[in-house]
């Protein structure tokens, strides 16, 4: 009870440094009203916190960089208040209206983490090893996707001594849930209007494209479009028979969406997570403070979608450079330009210190929409014109406004918000290219920019200036956008009471797990037939390419374990049935020791984790 307590008291402890430290930096950094202080706070002090925690961990480890990053943020923000003036203190002071934003702030977070622990995304597979190994202490490695909830949810299995999958769920719930809620905030500053910031938080959460209305197309059409063998071999049955998947939900295809926002019930990685901060200091800036700060923030908001930091490189290059070439470069432009250009450059630096990958894709033709669910639809193909336009084409129109608003801000020398303008053309150039996630990320932005703060925002002011019938149509596409994410919020609530581990992790996994796991010798290679598992409950890896990993799957030979190096075998009653007579050889060896054995009160399950050693 004791030690419980002691993990809780760190991990609170943790959280009020990193909130305190936002807290000053927002303060002193930005002009921000003080309703927008204390999210704004809380999302500036974990984007440094985890950008600095992945950082140290190169360095010195994740254990030390762990309670380090959190105590350099504090720092942080006390640096930038030197020296400390009478006026400071107000500037982070709590307002009135912050007891109401907590309670949604904490609404939104109970509400997502109980759909997490109802779902298994399949991101999963990916993300819980790389959490389990972060919080043993192992340094981060970028083997693809995203980090910044891996890291914090690292941080917060290692402080409070929660599960791996508990904490992907918190770090999950905290991150998508302060995400909406800046975007509400940036909203209802540009609009004026409390409503507008409620329409951008949800639809910032639940937006997605319009798939269902292939349901309304007559049996005629639908039988033209089925003729395609790969529609027919994506959907199923067009009529939704087949459902889609997403996170173990069964959710029907055609009510489903293929958009990021829609989709947070398969990762709940809400887009570029906390870069509304961004958007809320940006030309807000109190000297040289307001640059340092920002710089950092750039860079851990592209921890969460590298994507991101692509588009904005990319804007502040080409609206540069066309600033220049129109002669409208005056100095003071000039220096907030390559205050920005500097500030993307070092986030990208930040990056690569974190083992970022370079961009690789490979050419392709013709060009192509790669769909989650319909797979690779081609422009020149009319069928799949079709579904695209029903499914998200329409959204590109719906995000003109938002371009148009960018285009007014590089007019200004808004910087951060024109750097947007580089989505369609990035976008267009994503169609040509394959191999790569961040070109299907780039696509699928493009219609999705209709939802951010800014897309939203903008079709709210033009539609306030025209006629009802303008303001008519605008309700009706976003109500029609809603639908997707609609559904999966339904199916997700549905899954909610029922809480699962993961979809590779069982009860008898997670029993061993509170055993043994970063239990082995610091260097130990476990070899589980499923990698991921074995990762998760020992934050112990195999040592193998995906090759040697297969192979050894299906032949688990003791000589051909050893000779690659492995020193402990994890296995449970599904593997033994796969290769019966490999596992019952390995069960007769003398030199194989049995470290833990776990069996099921009820049927015929077991987990068996055996020391190979002996048997060199």
């Amino acid at each position: 009870m004791a030690a419980k307590l002691l993990q809780l008291g760190l991990l609170v402890g943790w959280g009020a440094l990193l909130w305190a430290g936002g807290l000053l930096l927002v303060g002193r950094a930005y002009h921000l009203p003080r309703r927008e202080r204390l999210a704004a706070g809380l999302a500036a002090g974990l984007l440094v916190d985890v950008l600095l925690a992945g950082l140290l961990s190169r360095i010195a480890g994740a254990g030390m960089a762990f309670g380090l990053a959190a105590i350099l943020t504090l720092l942080l923000g006390i640096a930038v208040n030197l020296p400390f003036g009478k006026g400071n203190g107000k500037d982070w002071m709590p307002a009135r209206s912050d007891a109401g934003l907590l309670l949604i702030l904490a609404a939104g977070v109970g509400v997502f983490a109980l759909i997490g622990r109802g779902t298994s995304p399949a991101s999963d597979a990916h993300s819980l090893p790389l959490v389990s190994l972060l919080a043993a202490g192992e340094g981060v490695r970028w083997a693809g996707g995203a980090l910044f909830n891996e890291i914090l949810a690292a941080q917060v299995m290692r402080l409070g001594g929660l599960s791996a999958w508990l904490a992907l769920d918190l770090a999950r719930a905290l991150s998508l849930s302060l995400a909406v809620l800046l975007a509400g905030l940036w909203a209802r500053r540009a609009t004026g209007s409390a409503l507008a910031g409620w329409c951008a938080g949800l639809l910032g959460w639940l937006g997605g494209g319009a798939r269902w209305l292939l349901l309304l197309f007559p049996a005629a059409v639908l039988n033209w479009l089925g003729t395609d063998a790969q529609l027919l071999r994506a959907s199923g049955s067009w009529l939704g028979g087949l459902a889609n998947r997403a996170g173990g939900l069964d959710v029907p295809f055609l009510l489903a969406s293929d958009l990021p926002a829609a989709l947070f019930s398969q990762g709940m990685t809400g887009g570029t997570l906390l870069a509304g901060v961004l958007l809320l200091g940006a030309g807000r800036w109190r000297g040289w403070r307001g640059a340092l700060v920002t710089g950092l923030l750039l860079a851990g908001a592209a921890l969460s979608a590298p994507w991101f930091l692509i588009v904005v490189l990319t804007g502040l290059l080409l609206g540069g450079a066309a600033a220049w070439a129109r002669g409208e470069m005056n100095p003071a432009r000039r220096g907030r330009w390559l205050a920005w250009l500097g500030m993307g450059v070092g986030a990208g630096l930040a990056l690569l210190a974190l083992g970022l990958p370079l961009p690789a894709a490979n050419w392709r033709w013709p060009p192509r929409v790669i769909s989650a669910d319909w797979g690779g639809l081609s422009l020149l193909n009319p069928r799949h014109g079709v579904v695209l336009l029903v499914e998200s084409g329409w959204l590109i129109a719906l995000a003109a406004p938002g371009l148009a608003w960018c285009w007014r801000a590089w007019r200004a020398g808004r910087w951060y918000e024109a750097g947007f303008l580089s989505l369609p053309l990035l976008g267009g150039l994503s169609l040509l290219l394959g191999g790569a996630d961040w070109a299907r990320e780039l696509q699928a932005a493009v219609p999705g920019f209709a939802f951010s703060a800014i897309g939203v925002s903008a079709a709210w002011m033009w539609a306030r200036r025209r006629a009802g019938s303008a303001r008519g149509w605008l309700a009706a596409a976003w109500l029609v956008a809603l639908v997707g994410g609609g559904v999966s919020l339904g199916a997700a609530l549905a899954a909610a009471p029922r809480p699962v581990l993961a979809a590779f992790i069982e009860p008898l996994d997670a029993q061993l797990m509170d055993d043994h796991w970063d239990a082995l010798e610091p260097q130990a290679r476990v070899f589980d037939p499923r990698a991921a598992r074995g990762e998760t409950l020992f934050a112990r890896t195999s040592g193998l390419d995906e090759a040697a990993q297969a192979r050894l799957s299906a032949n688990p030979q003791v000589e051909a374990l050893l000779a690659e190096g492995v020193e402990y075998l994890y296995y449970g009653w599904a593997d033994w049935k796969t290769n019966e007579k490999a596992y019952h050889q390995i069960q007769e060896l003398s030199c194989a020791r049995v470290v833990s054995e776990y069996a099921a009160k009820r049927g015929e399950d077991y987990r068996v984790l055996v020391d190979l050693r002996g048997c060199r």
